[in-house]
């Protein structure tokens, strides 16, 4: 009998596989449960407040919405991405879970510009997700896209050598070469 028909077979094949992710956002793998607690914790009221409330609305988007819809869970995540300790936090419990997915290697883009509405600097935004990387080690070879999104039509100011040096860093994080950082310019809506 093909596992294909079973859903509880082919749900246990498909974690068993091994797997690579080439295009995952950070800010769009923010575990539930670390959204709720992360808006909590910093005081930041969200449109949903319960674990009930964020399943069905997430249930919602898969269900085929408009790219505008879909792209509110996005800022539901960015209203708490905005500090060091969750960027860190979201970076780690995405490699944490792509490992128990069996995620054997995958490319982590995020835009530093989106995570500077309170204080940080895109600077310290790259600091900490390279910091959750290292802290890793390496359970999940990860390359990271840094993307520097032109918001209005107006390139965001961001320099390169902090790029360079994430760059550096996950180049040479001890995971024998497998890191990449690539700088990617877009037009916000574009």
């Amino acid at each position: 009998m093909s596992p294909w028909g079973d859903r509880r077979l082919r749900r246990n094949l498909l974690l068993a596989l091994p797997k690579t992710d080439l295009h995952v956002h950070l800010d769009g793998s923010l575990r539930p449960g670390t959204l709720l607690e992360l808006a909590k914790e910093q005081g930041v009221r969200l449109a949903v407040k319960t674990p009930a409330d964020l399943q069905g609305f997430l249930d919602e988007l898969t269900q085929g919405v408009s790219l505008t819809r879909y792209l509110e869970a996005f800022d539901l995540t960015l209203r708490v991405l905005q500090e060091e300790e969750a960027l860190e936090r979201a970076a780690f419990e995405l490699a944490e879970d792509a490992h128990k997915e069996r995620v054997r290697y995958m490319e982590v883009r995020y835009c530093p510009a989106l995570h500077t509405r309170r204080k940080l600097s895109m600077e310290d935004t790259v600091d900490a997700v390279v910091r959750a990387r290292l802290t890793l080690g390496a359970v999940v070879p990860a390359g990271k896209t840094v993307s520097a999104v032109r918001l209005d039509g107006r390139p965001v100011p961001f320099r390169l050598t902090t790029t360079a040096r994430g760059a550096e860093v996950l180049a040479g994080g001890g995971s024998g070469g497998h890191h990449t950082l690539q700088v990617t310019l877009s037009d916000k809506g574009r």
